[in-house]
């Protein structure tokens, strides 16, 4: 016995349905990172401390998100470059317009100390978060 049309279309639809939520990747924090800001999380999924640096930031405060990076979420118009140290040395990641990652690779996870609001809007093959 073959299901209905009806059925069919019903079953069609959930599973595009399904596919479509798997797909469309991390979602950050509703409303917690407005456009234009670069925002940072202290933990993996957009948890945890919460730090928007307002543009380039040469030294991130101690009590804000300091070597303290989980997940990125980028609302500028141009790409974002994250540092290791201090005064913009020692790149870790580039951040390209409208990229978000809700777990920093290990290896540059919980290092960051400075970004740099860049002219340029494309990360080409700098490193990823």
């Amino acid at each position: 016995m073959r299901p209905s049309v009806g059925l069919r279309r019903l079953i069609s639809a959930i599973v595009g349905l399904s596919l479509a939520g798997m797909l469309a990747g991390p979602v950050a924090a509703d409303n917690q990172c407005n456009g234009g800001e670069l925002c940072l999380w202290g933990t993996a999924g957009f948890g945890g401390d919460f730090w928007d640096p307002g543009g380039s930031d040469p030294d991130w405060p101690f009590f804000g998100i300091e070597n303290d990076d989980d997940a990125v979420q980028n609302n500028e118009v141009t790409r974002n470059l994250v540092y290791n140290n201090s005064g913009y040395s020692g790149l870790l990641y580039c951040v390209a317009p409208g990229e978000l990652e809700d777990d920093i690779a290990d290896a540059r996870d919980n290092q960051g100390d400075s970004n740099l609001l860049s002219s340029f809007t494309s990360c080409g093959t700098l490193p990823r978060p």
